[in-house]
C-alpha cells in the first residue's frame, strides 16, 4: 500500500463506522480512536514524502505505518463480516428461536471481544512508533510547502504548468529520420531475410520500429504488414495467430485462423509469408531460446521467399550465429549532444538561447548523466518540467549527483529513472504502481486505469477545484497526463478528442519499479511496488492472474488461505484457454470476501450465468464483466451496497434484473449493447455520475428526476421520447451523446438545439424508411457537437454545407444518407475533422474536396461507396480503408483491401 492509500483507507474506515454504528457497540470508541490514528499516520506521511528518497529510515518508517494501516482494515472490515447478518430478537417466538437468538448475540459478543484486543495491539504499536519517530526526530520538518511535490501538483499546481495535447502518440520522436530510411532501405533493397534493432532497454528501439512500420514509402513495397510482440512470456501460438489475422476481407480466412490448433499455426505463417511480400516486426525478442521456437515460421532461408521481419531485442547475441547474408544487425543509437538538448527542451518547456544561465548550466550537468539515452533524457526532463526555482534545480542535482554509482557508460540512468518515481507526488506514486497490474506491452486502457483508482481511493468523486467541482474522470485525466508529461508512460492511443485512450509502459519503468512475482505452478503474477515485499503471503492485497493454462482458470486461483486479505482480483487470459462456465467464481466469492475489485475484462472465454454468490461481496466496489460473454446477471447484485462501478458490457446479449436502483453507492454504470430485461426502473441512484449504454425506450420514466449528479450520459432513444425529456432538461449534464430516431430529431430539432451539454447525436432512421432530414433542423445542431452520425435518412448537399461550418466537429459517419451523386466540400470546410466514415452512399460518384478543407484528417474509411477518384486535396498523411478501391488510394499505401488486390 503506498502512501496515499492510507488516506483512503481512513476515509473508508470512517465510512464503515457510520454505517455499522450500532452494531459496533462498546468497541465503536475504540475504532473511532483507531481511526484517527489512521488519519495522524496520512498527515506524518504527507510530510515525509519529500524525506523518502534521501532518509532510509523515513522509508522504514512508512513501511510500517502502511502495514499498521492495512491491518486496520483488516480488523474493522473483518468484523463487520462477521456481525454484518446481525438479528433482533423478534416477539411471540417458540424457545429453540429464542435460543438461536441468544447463541447470535454470544456469537457478536466474542467477536466484539477479539476486535476491541486486535485494537489495544494495533493501538499499542502505534504509539511505540510514535515514540520511535519522536526520538530520532523525524517528526520535525521543516520543509516549505510551496517547494513540495504536493503543491506543485495541487489542483493549483496543475493549472499553472504549461500542458500541450496532440494526436501524435510519440511525442519525443526527434532525429530518427536518417534511421528511418536506413532501416527501410534495408527492408526493402537489402539482400538479408532479417533486420535487427538491438540495443538497451529505454533507448528507443520500439519506437524506431514503429516509424519505420509506418514509413509510407515502405508501405508501398508490402503487400501486407503485420506488428507481434514477444516479450518474457513467449506465446508461438498467440504470435502467429496475430500476425496472420492481418487486415483482410477473407472472412473465410480470418474463421479458419481463428480456429486452428497452435500447432498448425506455424506452418500456416509459413506458407503465407513464403507465397506473399509481406512485412512482420516481431518487437522485443529476449532470448535466443524464444528466437529458435519462432523462426521455424519464417521462411527465412528460401531463397524465392520475399518476405521480410525486422526485429526488436535487447540482446544482440541472439543473431550471432547466422550468416550476415541472412541477418543485418543496426544499434539503436544514442542520442548526441544535439539531439539530446532538443528533446530535452522539449519535456523541460525551455528554449536554450532564451533560458536564464543557471538553467543552462545545471541543464548541461544533469544531462550529462544521461549519455544521450533518450527514455533518461524524457523522464530527466519530465522531472524538470515541474520546477520552476534555482534552487529546485539545484535539489534535484544534488540529488542526482549524491546518489550515482559506478562509472560505466550508463550509471546515470536508471538512477535517473529512480529519481523520476520518488520525485512523484504521493498520489501520483499510487496511480503509477496501479499500472502493474497489467501484462508486460499490454496497451492499458485509460478508463480502466481510472476505475481502478477511483475504487482504490486515489481519486475521490469530486474534489474541489478554485470554486467549482472536477468530476472523477477530469481529475484522472490530469493524473494520467502529468505522468504522460513526466515521461514515465507512454502514450499509445488518443480519441479523436484528444484525450487519451491508452498507454504504456516503457520496460525499463516496469522492470525497475514494478516486481512481478510469479508462481510458475499457478500463472498467478503479484504486482508490487519498491515499498513492497515480495512474499506471497497472507498480506497480499492485489493480485492479477495470467491466465495461461488451457485447460481453464481454476488452477490458476491461487491458494486462499495465502492471500485471505485480498482487496483486488483482475483476469487476463490469452487465445489458448478454453471457454469456462461461470461456476468457478463461486470459489472467489466464498473465499476472498474482503474484495473490493473484482474484474474478468480479460476472460473473453468466461460464459454462463453469473453465480448468485457475487451479491455476498459486501465491500465489491468495482464489477467488471466487459468482453466476456456472461449471460445472465442475478438479482443478488443488488446487495452490492458498496459498489461504485458497474461494467456489464459483455459480447453477447445479457440477461439483467430490475435491481439497479437498490446500488445506492453506484457512481458508474456501463450497460450492454443487447440485453434482456422487463423493466428497468433508476430511482434512488442519486450518487450516479455517468451512465452508457442506456436503452430509453425499456427505463421506466418515473425516477429519471432523481439522477440529481448525473454528468454524462450515453443512451439511445428512438420512440419513447418521455424517457429523454428529464435529461434534456437537466442542469447538472456535462456531456450527452445520443443515439436518436430521426423522426425524434426532426420533431425535438428545436429542443436540442438549446442543449450544449449535446456533444453526439447518431441520427438513425430504419432502413428502407429513409426520412427526409429538413435543411433547417441541420441548422438548428448546436456549434459545439464534437461527434454526428447520419444513418437510413436523406440529407443533401445543403446540409452537408451547413455541417461543415461546426467548428468543433471531430467525427463524422454517413452511412446510406445521402442520395446525391456529387459531394463538395469548401475551402474551409471541417476545420478540426479527424475521423471520416462514407459507407453505403451508393449514388455518390464525384466527391471534391478544395485546398483547404479537411485539414486535421486523419483517418478515412469508404466502403461500399462508388467514388470514381479520391480528392487530391486530401492530406498527405492519412490512414484509409477503401472497398471497393479507389484511383488515388496507391498514395497512401495503407488500405488493407487496396494490398489484397494486389497480392
Amino acid at each position: 500500500m503506498t502512501s496515499f492509500a492510507i488516506e483512503s483507507s481512513a476515509k473508508w474506515v470512517g465510512k464503515l463506522l457510520l454505517e455499522e454504528v450500532e452494531s459496533l457497540g462498546k468497541v465503536r470508541d475504540k475504532v473511532e480512536g483507531l481511526q484517527s490514528e489512521l488519519e495522524w499516520m496520512n498527515c506524518f506521511l504527507l510530510d515525509a514524502d519529500q524525506k523518502q528518497y534521501k532518509e532510509a529510515i523515513v522509508r522504514k518508517c512508512i513501511s510500517d505505518i502502511r502495514d499498521l494501516a492495512q491491518e486496520v482494515e483488516d480488523v474493522i472490515e473483518l468484523y463487520i463480516l462477521k456481525v454484518s447478518h446481525k438479528r433482533e430478537k423478534p416477539r411471540g417466538l417458540i424457545p429453540w428461536t429464542d435460543l438461536k437468538w441468544l447463541l447470535c448475540c454470544l456469537r457478536d459478543a466474542k467477536t466484539l471481544h477479539g476486535v476491541g484486543h486486535d485494537i489495544d495491539t494495533i493501538t499499542a504499536e502505534i504509539h511505540e512508533l510514535t515514540r520511535r519517530l519522536q526520538t530520532y526526530g523525524i517528526l520535525n520538518s521543516s520543509h516549505d510547502p510551496k517547494l513540495t511535490n504536493s503543491y506543485l501538483f495541487s489542483e493549483r499546481g496543475l493549472m499553472e504548468q504549461r500542458r500541450t495535447y496532440s494526436h501524435t502518440e510519440d511525442d519525443d520522436v526527434v532525429g530518427l529520420d536518417e534511421h528511418v530510411n536506413d532501416v527501410a532501405d534495408k527492408l526493402v533493397n537489402g539482400q538479408q531475410k532479417v533486420v535487427v534493432i538491438h540495443g538497451m532497454g529505454g533507448i528507443g528501439k520500439t519506437t524506431l520500429a514503429r516509424e519505420v512500420y509506418h514509413h509510407a514509402p515502405l508501405k508501398t513495397q508490402f503487400e501486407s504488414s503485420a506488428w507481434a510482440y514477444v516479450s518474457q512470456q513467449l506465446q508461438l501460438g498467440s504470435i502467429c495467430r496475430d500476425i496472420l489475422l492481418i487486415p483482410s476481407n477473407d472472412k473465410e480466412e480470418r474463421k479458419s485462423v481463428q480456429e486452428s490448433p497452435d500447432s498448425q499455426l506455424p506452418t500456416k505463417l509459413y506458407n503465407l509469408l513464403k507465397r506473399t511480400r509481406s512485412l512482420v516486426v516481431l518487437d522485443d525478442i529476449w532470448s535466443v531460446q524464444d528466437w529458435d521456437r519462432l523462426k521455424h515460421a519464417f521462411p527465412l532461408n528460401d531463397n524465392y521467399c520475399n518476405s521480410k521481419l525486422l526485429v526488436t531485442t535487447r540482446n544482440s547475441q541472439i543473431f550471432s550465429g547466422h550468416s550476415t547474408q541472412m541477418v543485418y544487425c543496426y544499434e539503436a543509437k544514442l542520442l548526441n549532444s544535439d539531439r539530446s538538448w532538443e528533446v530535452f527542451q522539449k519535456k523541460t518547456c525551455f528554449n536554450k538561447e532564451n533560458a536564464e544561465p543557471w538553467m543552462v548550466e545545471l541543464g548541461e550537468m544533469m544531462l550529462s548523466h544521461c549519455n544521450g539515452h533518450p527514455l533518461a533524457i524524457v523522464v530527466l526532463g519530465g522531472v524538470l518540467a515541474t520546477k520552476k526555482t534555482l534552487e529546485e534545480w539545484r535539489n534535484v542535482s544534488d540529488d542526482l549527483g549524491s546518489n550515482l554509482q559506478g562509472d560505466g557508460r550508463y550509471s546515470g540512468v536508471y538512477e535517473i529513472l529512480a529519481l523520476s518515481y520518488y520525485d512523484l507526488p504521493y498520489h501520483l506514486k499510487a496511480c503509477f504502481l496501479n499500472l502493474g497490474y497489467f501484462p508486460e506491452d499490454f496497451e492499458i486502457p485509460a478508463q480502466s486505469l481510472y476505475h481502478l483508482w477511483m475504487v482504490e481511493g486515489i481519486v475521490s468523486s469530486t474534489q474541489d477545484i478554485g470554486r467549482g467541482k472536477r468530476l472523477l474522470g477530469g481529475i484522472a485525466k490530469g493524473y494520467l497526463d502529468e505522468m504522460v508529461l513526466r515521461g514515465m508512460v507512454q502514450v499509445a492511443s488518443r480519441y479523436t478528442s484528444g484525450d487519451i485512450e491508452s498507454c504504456k509502459l516503457h520496460d525499463p519503468m516496469r522492470d525497475n519499479f514494478l516486481r512481478i512475482v510469479v508462481d510458475h505452478s499457478a500463472n498467478v503474477d503479484d504486482i508490487e511496488g519498491p515499498e513492497c515485499s515480495s512474499d506471497l503471503d497472507d498480506k497480499l492485497r492485489r493480485l492479477a492472474i495470467y491466465v495461461g493454462n488451457p485447460k481453464g482458470i481454476q488452477p490458476c486461483l491461487p491458494d486462499s488461505s495465502k492471500v485471505q486479505q485480498l482487496r483486488s482480483l483482475l483476469f487476463f487470459a490469452n487465445h489458448e484457454v478454453q471457454a469456462v462456465n461461470c461456476e468457478w467464481i463461486n470459489g472467489i466469492s466464498n473465499n476472498f470476501q474482503l474484495l473490493r475489485v473484482l474484474d474478468f475484462t480479460g476472460l473473453e472465454q468466461c460464459r454462463g450465468k453469473l453465480p448468485a454468490s457475487v451479491g455476498t461481496l459486501m465491500f465489491l466496489r468495482y464489477l467488471s464483466i466487459k468482453d466476456t460473454h456472461i449471460s445472465e446477471l442475478p438479482p443478488e447484485i443488488g446487495k452490492l451496497r458498496s459498489l461504485l462501478i458497474l461494467d456489464l458490457r459483455v459480447k453477447a446479449e445479457i440477461k439483467l434484473h430490475n435491481v439497479f436502483c437498490k446500488l445506492q453507492s453506484l457512481r458508474q454504470l456501463y450497460l450492454p449493447l443487447n440485453y434482456e430485461i422487463e423493466k428497468m426502473t433508476l430511482c434512488n441512484l442519486s450518487n450516479l455520475q455517468k451512465i452508457e449504454g442506456l436503452d430509453l425506450d425499456r427505463v421506466e420514466v418515473e425516477g429519471l428526476q432523481e439522477l440529481a449528479r448525473l454528468q454524462r450520459l450515453t443512451a439511445r432513444c428512438m420512440h419513447k421520447k418521455e424517457g429523454l425529456y428529464p435529461f434534456l432538461r437537466s442542469s447538472t449534464i456535462k456531456r450527452m451523446s445520443l443515439t436518436i430516431g430521426a423522426a425524434m430529431f426532426v420533431e425535438l430539432s428545436n429542443i436540442l438545439s438549446g442543449c450544449h451539454f449535446l456533444v453526439g447525436p447518431y441520427i438513425a432512421g430504419r432502413r428502407g424508411r429513409s426520412i427526409l432530414v429538413p435543411m433547417t433542423c441541420v441548422e438548428m445542431i448546436p456549434p459545439n457537437l464534437e461527434e454526428l452520425g447520419l444513418g437510413f435518412c436523406e440529407v443533401s448537399q445543403d446540409c452537408i454545407s451547413a455541417l461543415e461550418k461546426l467548428p468543433l466537429l471531430r467525427l463524422l459517419w454517413l452511412f446510406e444518407c445521402y442520395k446525391g451523386s456529387k459531394l463538395h466540400i469548401s475551402s474551409d470546410g471541417f476545420p478540426e475533422l479527424i475521423f471520416l466514415l462514407m459507407c453505403e452512399l451508393r449514388l455518390l460518384r464525384e466527391w471534391t474536396v478544395e485546398r483547404g478543407g479537411l485539414p486535421k484528417l486523419k483517418q478515412l474509411s469508404i466502403s461500399g461507396t462508388p467514388v470514381e477518384v479520391l480528392p487530391d486535396a486530401l492530406p498527405p498523411r492519412l490512414s484509409i480503408g477503401c472497398d471497393p478501391c479507389v484511383p488515388g488510394i496507391e498514395r497512401y499505401g495503407s488500405c488493407p483491401w487496396f494490398h489484397a488486390m494486389r497480392s
